[in-house]
């Protein structure tokens, strides 16, 4: 029987919900998890979009994909303590569930939010790939030709590493407070090199060690593997990237609300 439910990206920095009827329309909501209220706003959009007696279930599924521990126990608590979602059921993704073998030593380790969305980027080209998420981190996963998940590296995300220049340095303090109001003003920032001020200079830097990580990593892989692998980027700060040592990228803004619905889909078919 098809169900109402809502897929969960539980980020380090953003709860990203999706609710998808089983009429096949779907609401999505956004909230920064630094905000202490953070489980009752999701709770609240929760009771808007599935609220009790109404032509859709009282009661919905909730597929949690999460790194965040505490915030996992956050919304785990709050929905077992809601009397509106006493019905909800709550399933916390493990690697298990993603149908894609890894040759990593201890697969139950790896975040699941690399694992999904190296499945779903799989799912789109169905070749050898690598997958870059700018999240609060930055991973880069290798998908092989078989396929299977081989890993990959994790680097500082863009504001990890402008905060570590502003702790580490005095006279750069200014400058990177005017990149991150650019990024949350969305102006964008010139990330060509040489940056002609200090501002474009860090973002010249900051971005351009991301790049060239991605480049390195590809060249490795395309010496382990014979051929050049496909990128598939995701994450809003990498937007401006289009081609890595003339190989063409694709971009994948919301590549966790492709692969939760795949998967849900998959699960529901089987």
């Amino acid at each position: 029987m098809k169900e109402d439910w809502i897929g969960v990206d539980l980020g380090n920095t953003r709860a990203k919900a999706w609710c998808f009827y089983a009429g096949g329309s779907e609401r999505r909501f956004i909230v920064p998890v630094a905000d202490a209220d953070w489980t009752e706003k999701l709770l609240k959009w929760r009771r808007q979009v599935v609220p009790p007696g109404t032509a859709h279930s009282p009661s919905v599924l909730w597929w949690i994909a999460s790194v965040n521990r505490e915030g996992v126990s956050q919304l785990q608590s709050l929905l077992g303590n809601a009397s509106v979602t006493a019905q909800d059921r709550v399933r916390l993704l493990t690697h298990t569930d993603v149908p894609l073998p890894t040759s990593l030593e201890n697969p139950e380790l790896v975040g699941i939010d690399r694992l999904l969305a190296a499945w779903a980027a799989w799912q789109t080209l169905h070749a050898p790939l690598l997958v870059v998420d700018a999240g609060t981190a930055i991973t880069i996963d290798w998908v092989d030709a078989e396929p299977r998940f081989r890993g990959g590296a994790i680097l500082p995300g863009f504001e990890m590493q402008l905060a570590a220049l502003a702790e580490g340095t005095s006279g750069l303090k200014n400058a990177v407070t005017q990149l991150q109001r650019r990024a949350v003003n969305h102006d964008g920032c010139d990330h060509r090199f040489p940056g002609t001020n200090t501002a474009d200079a860090i973002a010249a830097g900051v971005y351009g060690a991301v790049v060239a990580a991605v480049n390195a990593f590809g060249q490795q892989v395309t010496r382990i593997a014979g051929s050049p692998p496909r990128v598939v980027m995701t994450g809003g700060a990498l937007q401006g990237i289009n081609r890595l040592d003339q190989q063409p990228v694709m971009h994948v803004p919301n590549i966790m609300r492709q692969a939760l619905l795949a998967l849900r889909t998959l699960h529901t078919s089987s």
